[in-house]
Order: C-alpha cells, then structure tokens, then sequence
C-alpha cells in the first residue's frame, strides 16, 4: 500500500458513463485517501484533464461521444506523465491490446469483482511512475554533473596551459637569465681588457709624441697588448661556445642531416671521444653487442651521448680516479629503448626537476650539469 501521505496528495480522475460504476469507483477510492474527481463522458473528462492536475486517469472504453482510446490520446498529447489505466468489458480484449499499443498503462476488466485489484493495480501504476521521475531526476542530476565535469576538465585544461606556458616563460626566463650570465662573464674581461689596452695605447702614442719613448717602453706596450689580446680572444671563443650550444637547442633543419645509421657506433665514438679527454681517470665503458641500425639523426644522438657521458665524469665520477658507464639497447614490439647508466653519485632530490632545463648547472666552472 502506498503511504496515507502520499495517497492524500494524489487526485484520481474516474471516467464512465454508467453512474452506479463511475460512483462505487469513487466512493472506494476516497476511503483509501484519494482525492477523486469523476466524468460522464469522454468530452467532461478531457475539459477536467484540461483544467485540473491529475495524478491518474481510470477510463472505461465505449462511452457516448469520444471513447477511451480517444482520452487516452489526448492524455498522451497534452500530459504525457499522467497515466491512464483503461476499464473495458469482458468481451472487448482486443480494445484493450488497442489501448496498450496507443499508450496506456495498464487495463481492467470489468465487472470489477474485486476492488482491491483496482487498488493494487493504481498502486502498481504510481509506484512505476515515481521510479520514471526519479530515474529522469537522477538522468538530470547525472546530466548536470556531466555539464561541470565538463566544465572543470576544460578548466583544468585552460589552467594546464596556463601552468605550462608558465613554466616555458619561467624556463626561458631561467634560460636567458643562464645565458646572459654565462657571457657576461668572457664578455666583461673583453671589455675591461680592450679599455686597457686603449688606455695604453693612448700613453704610448702621447710618448711617441714627445719623443720621450724609451725601447723598455715599448716593449712592454706590445707585451702587454699581446697578453690582453690572447685573453680577449680566449673570452671570445668562449662567448663563441656558448653560442654555439644554444643553436643546437634548436631542431629546425634536422631532416637535412637525417640518415640511416648504425647507433652503436654512433653511441661508441661519442663515449670514447669525451673519456679520451679525460686519460688520468680509469673508465671501464660497457655497451650492449647488439647491432641496430636506425634512420634518425646522428649529430643528436652523438650530441645526447657526449653530454651524458661528460656530466657523468665530472659530476658522478666527482673526485674519483675511476667509473663504470653501461649502455644498454634493447627493442621492445615496435621501440627501440637506451639505458644509460653509470656507478656514481645520484642527484639530488631538490634539483632532479631541473636536470632538462636549458643551461641549467651546477658548476659554473665547467658549465656542466
């Protein structure tokens, strides 16, 4: 049974064209609670359905004027959510397959011997369209909640691309701030040892001027100008340097230079060339036998394998007269996989997230990471 609550809040209308049925509907419906309100015909049932809220339509199938199935139509139009529960005689099966077809919620036969059947079946009826309303609020609620996931996932795409370009900005920012630091430094030296040199050039010219330059004079002017120059040129090419590396941040070009070649000793000649700089430390380098020939860009890779093997020497071989680098290469379905490690010191947590950034360093003496 439904709750007395519930039943008092909800309005039958009932509609027949026989009296005694119409009002024994009514009459039993009002003792279980519902508010009841009866037609006579077809015609006075649709100008009720018009005017009033109606929770449930009970509708006998012959009637004067318009039918059943013509209520029902119209209830179907114009109040989709109302259900109709259609009462036909026992002999008028097949108008009440017509009316399930045409939309109806369920049907009674009649004469009703037993009017607690009527009560189940309303019962039945209205419970089906509270789980309908809920499903659909919940389909609201579900759909609403789909609307701000949305939402908040293009929110937090717009903030991950504000957070990234952020950290290119603060990337680029640390870059440049590396850079300028780098060539300030050679640069500075330049520029105090060519306003040395003026300097000392101005005192020579104004000793030759009066004839008061003596030979120990002059040779220390050339001495000196040849030491300041060897040192401007030493800063220069180190500025040079600097230059060049930041181009090769850049990738533009590189399918001019892409070809087919064997990794191993690409990876090989780009190890043994940065430890040969190294002759009084002991390097034991191990890379895998395997040959693969790939078709990619070896001035990269040589590049890549140089750096690598360079911040492993001085940074963890540190202090050590000995080091061990093993390269390993390997292909998984269709990836070609390096492993390059070394048995030095590890990095430090606080500095792991930065190991990638353009010129970043630990060493300003090397410039190394």
């Amino acid at each position: 049974m439904l709750g007395a609550i519930l039943v008092e809040s909800l309005t039958v209308l009932t509609i027949d064209d026989n009296d005694s049925i119409r009002l024994s509907l009514a009459s039993f419906l009002e003792d279980l609670g519902y508010n009841v309100l009866d037609a006579d015909c077809g015609e006075a049932g649709i100008e009720i359905i018009k005017e009033q809220s109606i929770d449930i339509i009970l509708t006998d199938t012959h009637m004067p004027g318009l039918s059943g199935i013509d209520v029902l139509r119209f209830a179907k139009e114009n109040k989709p959510d109302t259900p109709v529960i259609i009462i036909s005689g026992a002999g008028e099966i097949k108008f009440a397959v017509e009316a399930l077809r045409a939309g109806a919620w369920d049907y009674i036969t009649k004469p009703i011997e037993d009017l607690n059947f009527l009560s189940y079946t309303i019962e039945k009826v209205l419970k089906r369209v509270s789980l309908i309303k809920e499903n659909r609020q919940k389909s609201r609620e579900l759909k609403e909640t789909n609307v701000r996931l949305k939402d908040t996932i293009e929110e937090l795409k717009t903030t991950q691309s504000q957070l990234v370009e952020s950290e290119k900005m603060a990337s680029l920012g640390y870059m440049v701030k590396g850079v300028a630091h780098e060539i300030n430094t050679p640069l500075g030296v330049c520029m105090t040892s060519i306003s040395y040199v003026n300097e000392q050039a101005k005192s020579i010219s104004v000793l030759n001027d009066s004839h008061n330059m003596k030979l120990s004079d002059f040779v220390e002017f050339t001495k000196n100008t040849m030491d300041l120059t060897g040192i401007i040129y030493e800063s220069l090419q180190t500025i040079n340097n600097l230059i060049i590396d930041f181009k090769q941040l850049s990738v533009e070009n590189l399918d001019d230079n892409k070809k087919s070649f064997i990794l191993n000793d690409i990876i090989s000649s780009a190890i043994l060339l940065i430890s040969s700089s190294y002759p009084n430390m002991e390097i034991d380098i191990n890379i895998v036998e395997d040959i693969y020939e790939v078709n990619s860009f070896p001035e990269v890779f040589s590049l890549i394998f140089m750096k690598l093997t360079e911040n492993a020497i001085i940074h963890g071989f540190n202090r050590r007269q000995s080091g061990r680098l093993n390269v390993d290469i390997y292909k998984e379905d269709n990836y070609l996989f390096i492993s390059f490690k070394n048995n030095g010191e590890t990095i430090d947590d606080e500095i792991i997230n930065k190991i990638f950034d353009p010129f970043f360093t630990q060493n300003k003496k090397t410039g190394q990471v």
